[in-house]
């Protein structure tokens, strides 16, 4: 409870205003409490004016620091990295949604059922899809949203994250990340342990950077795309929708939608029907 008072005694005026969670006492009330905090004053011999002085300074209120606790949905390996992001991010989480209950419950979670058939009980949570799958996690990230709003960020506390960055909402931050100035990171994108995303990238919505991958300046990133780990991307590289760059890839020229790069320097993977394969 706050103390804030006036004291006008020449018209004989008091006002205090106490905050209790609830709104402003009555003035009697006021007065009464008032009163009991001069008798206390008094009983542990401080001075009249040093009371007055204690009473009329303002107190604001204090701000709760109380949040939700988070409900995942998804419940496996890539989950378990944004349960442990949160657990080092002071947030509590206590739930998860998949379809169906979980034979390992590493954290004991409560189960609480599929997602869309418990909105109203994560309407209690903040939410986080824990899904690595681009297009699984952006159905999710997308339905929720609809019901429950925009689902929180995981952004583990050793990650370097530039003041000038902009970051959307339901994104993954994990251990060890370096996002350097003015970078863009879209809705729903994981930034995986030990990435390094350098100055003014842009990384499209529900895209994923692989643990290791270092994306050089002003690279950008389209919607729905895999950045291997331990892949490297040339300043200045235009990577579209929906590709695919395999792990150690290194990647300097743009690669166009719907590709699935490998190898160094990067080249298209082409998939041969099997009929077409010879015995060695």
């Amino acid at each position: 409870m706050a103390l804030r008072g006036h004291f006008d005694f020449s018209n004989r005026d008091i006002t205090v205003d106490f905050y209790t969670g609830i709104g402003k006492l009555p003035g009697a009330a006021a007065v009464d409490i008032l009163f009991s905090l001069f008798g206390l004053g008094i009983y542990f011999g401080l001075p009249v004016w040093t009371i007055i002085f204690i009473a009329s300074n303002p107190i604001h209120p204090m701000k709760t620091t109380l949040k939700k606790p988070v409900a995942i949905v998804g419940y496996s390996g890539h989950a378990y990295v944004i349960i442990d992001i949160f657990l080092n991010a002071g947030r509590l989480v206590t739930s998860y949604c998949d379809s169906e209950e979980k034979a390992s419950n590493p954290y004991n979670l409560q189960y609480l059922g599929r997602e869309s058939d418990v909105i109203s009980q994560l309407k209690k949570f903040d939410f986080f899809a824990c899904v690595g799958h681009n297009g699984i996690r952006e159905k999710i990230h997308t339905q929720l949203s609809q019901y429950l709003g925009d689902p929180i960020n995981a952004i583990h506390p050793s990650a370097v994250i530039s003041a000038s960055v902009k970051m959307g909402n339901g994104v993954m931050i994990a251990a060890n990340t370096t996002l350097n100035p003015m970078v863009e990171i879209g809705n729903g994108v994981v930034c995986n342990t030990s990435c390094s995303i350098d100055h003014e990238c842009i990384i499209g919505d529900f895209s994923f950077v692989a643990p290791g991958a270092v994306l050089c300046g002003n690279v950008k990133v389209g919607r729905s795309s895999f950045i291997g780990a331990n892949s490297v991307i040339r300043q200045g590289i235009t990577i579209g929708n929906n590709v695919i760059i395999g792990a150690g890839t290194v990647v300097i020229k743009d690669i166009p939608d719907n590709t699935t790069v490998i190898g160094n320097p990067a080249r298209k993977l082409v998939k041969k029907p099997a009929r077409s394969l010879k015995a060695a």
